[in-house]
Formats: structure tokens, C-alpha cells, sequence
């Protein structure tokens, strides 16, 4: 199984980037690009999933699967259970559940909810999935949703997944997914086919050299107020904040040196989780100011303010939620910890390495080597 290879795939891999919105089955064949690294990969490991099957327990194998990315991992435990013969009706149940809160849907979700269909084991499930999805909206809320350009994350959610799951399981959203069907059209399975054909990809509307050139409050400030204009389809948030990663990491003494009051002016989640992804991966964690650094994690760990719209595809223009900021702080506390630095003698460390992170109500918890 080809997971060290996979690991060792860059995370701004064009291919890699693709996978994000590309929502085929992972198996399904590319028309291009098929010869570069991540497609070979992924295609080899799906015939060593295809022949592992056949040797040893489908519980045994998802174990290996957690050793690929995060980004990766979920693709390849939903495709092997969608494929692999006798997998019990709880471990199915149990992973459309986790994808339902996490993601959206892929060709292999939907295959994994056809199997449980198929075998009339949907029913004990129906209740946890309504959960999952919550309650869903008024007419009039999302009449006000849509008008004011603030569509919720948990609306495009049961959007997504209402042509996936059984029916019985988005009957409370119908009227609210028919006001959404009348703005946005509706969801069918045309999103699972792969994307072929060349396209032209995204671009930050500033510069590294144009962020660089400004002052750090300034340049955290226009990166704050900046939004898409109508006409720019392949501008993005999320690129710009890229951008903002790779000036962080290229003069981490000036982005660190007053750390709280750039995360208040950066403000937005998907903002913060670059600008915390670009400190844990500068050259210069031992010159931080660790208290100041600290207070931004235990910032970021509280939610302080909600999430806004910035572009028209939440998710992969921008983060919908806290959880990339989070996962940024976490990486960050790892990563002094690797480098032995000097935090890791210090009390004031042992306070940034217990900030509450919120996965899965767990309380994660990095010690230093």
C-alpha cells in the first residue's frame, strides 16, 4: 500500500488541490493528468485495497488507511467500503455518519447508502442521520438567507446530501430544500462524474510581493475587508489565503511579532488557519512571544465571532467553520514541540499545549519530546 508514497505528496499538489471539489469515485478513471504522481498513487492503491480484501479483515485495513492525510483518508475508507464484499451494516451506517458531518457527499458515499438500501439496513441509521443534519430552517429564515447572501453551512449540507441519503431521511428539510432548489437548481448526480478537460485555477487577488510590500496590520487589514467582486470567478479567498501562508512563512519575525493583533484583524477562520499554518512552518518558532501566540490559540479555540460569507462556494473558497484555524493551532503546538525548542522548558508552553481544542469534544492534549 503505497501510504509513505502518499504522505509524501505536496498539499498545494494540483491534483491534490482537485480532489477537494472533484467528488467522483476514487477508482473512476482520469482523462488527464493521469500519468502524474497523486492519480498513479491513488490508482495503486486501489488495486492493493482491491487484492487486500481478499487476505485479511476489512477492519484490519482501515486501520492502515489511518496512517494516509487527513485530506485523503476519508476518500479511500468511503471507496473501500462502497467496494469490499461482506462489510457489516454498522461499520457502512457508522461511515456515512461521519461523512455526513464532515463533507460533502462523493460517488462512493453514495454507493456506501446504496448498499445499506440494498440491504434493507437503512432504517436503524435514518434517525442518526437526521441528527446529524439537525433541524432544519423555516421558509422564511431561509427566504432571509438567501437574500442577504448568508446561506448556512448546515443548509448546503442537507442540500448536498438530500439526493444521497433515503428519502425518509430529509423529509423534515423538504420545504426548506425546495426554497433552496428554486435559487441554486437541483442537486444531480452529474456533480459525481470526474473532472475532465483542462481548466484554468484560481488566483489570489494580491500578490505575495503586494502583501510583503505593506506594513503587517495594513496588509492583514486588506486582507480582511477583501471580497469577489461579481465578476471575478477565479478569485478566491481561499488563495489569497495562500498567499498570506507564504508571506508569513518567508518574515515570520514581523508576522509574529504582535500576533493577536493580527488574528483580530485578520479575523476570519480561513484567514487565521493559513496565517497560523505559515508560523508553524517558518524557520523562527524559538523567537515567538509565546503568551501573545498563546492567546491567539485560545482565541481561535473559543469561536469568538461568527463566520461570514467569503466567496460563493463555502468550503472551498473559503472555511466554513473554525475547525482548519483549529487544526492550524494544533499543527502549530506540534510543531514546537518537534523542533525541541525552547518553549517546551517553559511554563508558559505547558499553557499552550492544554488549549481546549473542540474535536469531537475530546480535550487534545501535545506534549514535547
Amino acid at each position: 500500500m503505497p501510504k509513505a508514497e502518499l504522505r509524501r505528496v505536496p498539499d498545494d499538489d494540483l491534483d491534490r488541490r482537485v480532489l477537494e471539489y472533484d467528488r467522483a469515485s476514487l477508482a473512476t478513471p482520469r482523462q488527464y493528468r493521469h500519468g502524474e504522481p497523486l492519480p498513479v498513487l491513488l490508482a495503486a492503491l486501489t488495486r492493493t485495497l482491491t487484492q487486500a480484501w481478499h487476505h485479511a479483515a476489512v477492519a484490519e485495513i482501515m486501520s492502515e488507511l489511518d496512517e494516509l492525510p487527513e485530506d485523503l483518508r476519508p476518500r479511500a475508507r468511503a471507496w473501500l467500503l462502497s467496494q469490499a464484499p461482506q462489510v457489516e451494516a454498522e461499520t457502512l451506517g457508522a461511515e456515512v455518519l461521519g461523512a455526513l458531518a464532515t463533507r460533502t457527499p462523493t460517488a462512493d458515499d453514495q454507493r456506501l447508502v446504496k448498499r445499506l438500501v440494498d440491504q434493507g439496513a437503512h432504517e436503524r441509521f435514518v434517525e442518526a442521520w437526521k441528527d446529524v443534519l439537525g433541524p432544519a430552517p423555516d421558509v422564511g429564515r431561509v427566504a432571509r438567507g438567501l437574500a442577504e447572501g448568508a446561506v448556512e453551512p448546515a443548509w448546503t449540507r442537507a442540500r448536498e446530501w438530500s439526493g444521497v441519503l433515503p428519502v425518509e431521511t430529509v423529509a423534515p428539510w423538504t420545504t426548506a430544500l425546495a426554497v433552496l432548489t428554486a435559487a441554486f437548481g437541483p442537486v444531480t448526480d452529474i456533480r459525481f462524474e470526474r473532472l475532465n478537460g483542462e481548466a484554468a485555477w484560481g488566483r489570489s487577488p494580491m500578490t505575495l510581493e503586494e502583501v510583503r510590500a505593506l506594513p503587517v496590520l495594513d496588509a492583514a487589514q486588506a486582507i480582511a475587508h477583501w471580497r469577489p467582486g461579481d465578476a471575478e470567478w477565479l478569485v478566491s479567498a481561499r488563495e489569497l489565503g495562500r498567499v498570506l501562508e507564504d508571506a508569513v512563512k518567508a518574515d515570520p519575525a514581523s508576522w509574529g511579532a504582535t500576533p493577536v493583533q493580527v488574528a483580530v484583524a485578520l479575523k476570519h477562520p480561513t484567514y487565521l488557519a493559513h496565517y497560523l499554518r505559515g508560523l508553524a512552518q517558518s524557520n523562527a518558532l524559538d523567537e515567538l512571544d509565546l503568551e501573545a501566540v498563546t492567546e491567539v490559540l485560545e482565541l481561535v479555540a473559543a469561536h469568538p465571532w461568527e463566520v461570514v460569507p467569503l466567496g460563493r462556494d463555502d468550503g472551498f473558497e473559503y472555511d466554513r467553520d473554525w475547525s482548519e484555524a483549529e487544526r492550524a493551532g494544533v499543527a502549530l503546538i506540534k510543531a514546537t514541540a518537534e523542533a525541541d525548542c525552547r518553549w517546551a522548558r517553559k511554563p508558559s508552553w505547558q499553557r499552550m499545549s492544554r488549549v481546549p481544542w473542540n474535536f469531537g469534544g475530546g480535550l487534545l492534549i501535545v506534549r514535547p519530546r
